[in-house]
Parts: C-alpha cells; structure tokens; sequence
C-alpha cells in the first residue's frame, strides 16, 4: 500500500509538471499573439519593435512591479475643449523636413497622444490597440515624476540639496559621485562619464538595464541597481560645469530620497504625491528613471503637469481634491 502511494505521488507530480508545462506554452503562445510577433514577449527582446507595441502595455505581464497606491479619493475628472490639431506643422528635429502632427502619429508608431492647455484636454487620441483604460509605460517622464518627489521633500525640510550625495549614500565613496551633491544629481550636471546608447550591449546604459533586470543578465552582470552605481568610477570634469543628460543619475536619485526618508520610493510616491492628486493607479518596475507604468496614465501625466504649472510641488501637495472630486485651481 504504501508503495502504490508513492507511485500515485509520482504519477501526481508528473501530470502537474505536465500540466504547468502546458500552461505556461499556452500563456507564452497567447503573449506572442498579442503582441503580433512568432516569438513570445520577454526580457530579451521587449523594448524593439514591433513587440514593444504590447510590452509597453503590459509591464506588469514582464516584470514584477511594485504598486503605487493612489489613496481613497475620487479621481479627479478632466475638462475637455476639442479641437483637431492634426494638421498643425513642425520642423523634425533630425530630418529638418517639415511634418505635421497627424503625419507623425504613423512615422513615430504614436500609441497615445494628449495635449492640455489652459486645464482643459484639447487633443486626445490613441492608436495601436491602445484604449483609455489601458495602461502603457512612462519610460523617461518617470523623472518628473521622482523630481517633483524630491522637490517636496526638500520643501518638508527632509532633504539638503545641497548636501553631498555620499552624506546620504555612503556606499557611492570612490564613486564619480563622490563630491557631487543633491543638487548636481537634480540637475544632471555631474561630473561623470556615461554612455547612453540604447542601441549598443556594451554601453553603461545597457549595464544600468542589467542590474535592474530589464535585459537578460550576462554572467557579470552586476547584482542589482546599487552594486551597478557603485562601479560608475570614470570623471568628466567637475560637478555642477556641464549639463550631461545621464539616466543613472536619476537612479542614484531615487537611492538619496529612500535614505533620506527611510522609506521605500513606491511608498515615498504615494504617501507624498500621488495619493494628492486624485489621479489612477501607477506601478513601478525595477527602477527609478523610466519603470513607471499604470492604467489611463495619460490623463495621470496630464494631472500632474497641470499641477505643476500652478505652482511648486510645495503647493501642489496643498491642493487635494475635496469630496466632489474637483481641484482647487
């Protein structure tokens, strides 16, 4: 008896290792034809196209991801005035050939596009499958975000931004960011030699995207975001000289506001800023400088700027929604 249980065990094990096998080709197969491509969505090749028209909308199906509580206030609402800006024209930035707005939502692969003015959404739309409600990643605007973050917590007093960065986070002696201070961090204007080439596997910024797991780790890739800035040694010139457009920065960032607070930034995000704004839910995935993704994100993004133009982030943390979910402007 005891050993036709062991044999039912073992048959039990191997139909529900089966059986997970085939759930998981199933879900891998389902990701790929969503996505529209013949190999299944993964760390290794989510951020190109033409794959990157559904990994940007489903971070969460990708990577593990952190949410953002939005507290238990109403979502603001959003007031319209509707006009077509299709055919307003621009100068492309790298071909000098003029373009108008309606052509560059194909030539860009546009996903969604908002315009505000004056508080009112005066453009909206959205293309590829996208909705509304969906959610779609942030990348780079997540630095708005962090710094209008850090731009309140300096305002309560809890951050000198004039301090040395190593006051903070005194793992990063010896580092390009030894002698720099908050401020230079903010600012990007520190001293530091990085190579931002998205394209290129043997760049810093693709070193960054190993250490928080946002590419397939090599065999030296650095054990996480903090070891990774800590290994960031080589000088270009002093602190606070020249502006240099640096996504480590911002991460090296994001360490700062967690020390200073002693609080962990998802949490730092919402108790401080987005829990004020009667906006959505947001998420955050492996990062600070580009990992913020959430549901109707595009009005969230309208939501804050729109406080921002108003006035600090002092005064924006000030103007919570009152019960009909309407902002004092």
């Amino acid at each position: 008896m005891v050993g036709s249980h062991k044999s039912l065990r073992t048959v039990i094990r191997a139909v529900a290792r089966k059986a997970s096998m085939a759930w998981m080709a199933m879900l891998l197969a389902t990701m790929a034809a969503e996505a529209g491509t013949s190999q299944p969505i993964n760390v290794t090749n989510w951020y190109w196209g033409p794959g990157n028209h559904w990994s940007y909308q489903h971070m969460s199906r990708i990577f593990p991801s952190a949410t953002i509580y939005r507290g238990d206030g109403p979502i603001v609402p959003l007031d319209y005035a509707l006009r077509d800006l299709d055919q307003i024209t621009f100068i492309h930035p790298a071909t000098k050939a003029r373009m108008s707005i309606g052509q560059m939502y194909a030539a860009t692969d546009t996903d969604a596009f908002l315009v505000m003015k004056d508080g009112k959404i005066v453009t909206e739309r959205y293309f590829n499958g996208m909705k509304p409600e969906d959610r779609h990643l942030l990348m780079s605007v997540s630095k708005s975000v962090l710094g209008t973050l850090a731009g309140i917590i300096v305002d309560q007093g809890r951050l000198d931004p004039n301090a040395l960065v190593t006051s903070y986070v005194p793992e990063l002696k010896g580092s390009a960011y030894d002698g720099a201070t908050v401020r230079n961090l903010l600012d990007m204007t520190v001293g530091m030699e990085f190579d931002e080439d998205y394209a290129s596997k043997s760049s810093d910024l693709y070193r960054l995207d190993e250490s928080a797991g946002w590419v397939g780790r090599g065999p030296d890739a650095p054990n996480g975001l903090h070891e990774y800035l800590a290994t960031l040694t080589k000088r270009h010139g002093a602190h606070g000289v020249e502006f240099r457009y640096i996504s480590a920065n911002t991460d090296a960032m994001g360490w700062v506001l967690e020390r200073a607070t002693h609080t962990d930034y998802a949490d730092l995000v919402s108790q401080e800023l987005w829990s004020k704004l009667g906006a959505g839910r947001l998420c955050g995935s492996g990062w600070f400088s580009g990992a913020l993704h959430g549901p109707g994100i595009e009005h969230d993004a309208a939501r804050s700027g729109a406080l921002c133009a108003n006035g600090s982030a002092a005064r924006v943390v000030q103007r919570a929604p009152d019960r009909t979910g309407r902002l004092d402007r």
